[in-house]
Order: structure tokens, then C-alpha cells, then sequence
């Protein structure tokens, strides 16, 4: 069976080894690479193999200009079944490769006292009870995702 690391927009620069030290092969398929190794047994789901997956990725990331990561354990019968399954989604995945290309994923958190600035209640006049409600929850969901300063960096993150 095929273990997928990823999907890449090109034919990688180095190849890393596998989680369990085996050997990745980079398949063309439409315009795109499938990263994958050869595997007898899904990997068990234990940190070291977490940890390996994560690497792999790392290091392949490294080589390519455009990579999507494959969830940790995604296996696929064999090379057949995976390049059927990729030409019916190909336009879809060059879609993304494109929309990754050149760029790193990276996390913002915001740690501390809450930032949410108060909105005021707005009057919900004429409404009726599940109206009410649910424009009470999605008040309330603006509050608590509101992060000052945000909105001045939004921008230049897109």
C-alpha cells in the first residue's frame, strides 16, 4: 500500500526518507507530484511516528515551491487507485498548489486578557424567539472573535 506524504506543484529538490526509513518516490500526475512511500502496515499512531510524519514533511517542504501535506496515516491501496483518485480532483489541487506556491503557513495567537471590544446589544425589535436567539449568538460569537489590532494587520498576513 502507498503512504502519502503529500502533494507538490514540482519535482522535489531532495527527497527526505520515510517514518519508518523507507524510501519516498515523487508520481507525476497531471501537472503535480504525489509523494508517497511503499508501506506493509499502517504506521501506528504513536508520537515517534507523528513526530517522523512531521519531519518528512518539513524537509520535503523545504524542496518544492508548492506543497500541500497529506494527514498523518493517509494510505491508499495502490498507485492506480491514487492517480484515478488525483485526475478527478487534479483542476481542484493545482487550484491550491498555485494558491501555496512561494508562501509559509505560520499561526498568530493572541495570549492575554481578553482583547474583544464590547459591542453594544442591539435591539432585536419585531424578531421573534429563534430569531432572537440566534442573532444573540451571533453577537456574541463577534465578541469573542474581535481581537483588537487585529484588523490593522489582516492585510498583510492575506
Amino acid at each position: 500500500m502507498l503512504y502519502i506524504y503529500a502533494l507538490v506543484g514540482g519535482e522535489p529538490r531532495a527527497v527526505p526518507i520515510g517514518i519508518q526509513g523507507e524510501p519516498l518516490r515523487a508520481l507525476p500526475c497531471g501537472g503535480m507530484f504525489a509523494v508517497v512511500s511503499e508501506v506493509s502496515e499502517v504506521p501506528e499512531l504513536e508520537e515517534s511516528n507523528l513526530r517522523g510524519h512531521d519531519l518528512t514533511v518539513r524537509q520535503l517542504a523545504e524542496s518544492v515551491d508548492a506543497i500541500l501535506p497529506a494527514r498523518f496515516c493517509s494510505v491508499i491501496p495502490d498507485e492506480e487507485t491514487l492517480m484515478k483518485l488525483l485526475q478527478h480532483r487534479s483542476a481542484e489541487l493545482r487550484k491550491a498548489l498555485a494558491l501555496v506556491e512561494g508562501r509559509e503557513q505560520m499561526t498568530v495567537r493572541v495570549y492575554g486578557e481578553s482583547a474583544a471590544p464590547e459591542i453594544p446589544a442591539q435591539e432585536n425589535v419585531g424578531l421573534g424567539p429563534g430569531a432572537r436567539y440566534l442573532a444573540g449568538k451571533i453577537q456574541k460569537r463577534e465578541q469573542e472573535t474581535a481581537a483588537l489590532g487585529l484588523d490593522a494587520i489582516r492585510p498583510a498576513l492575506s
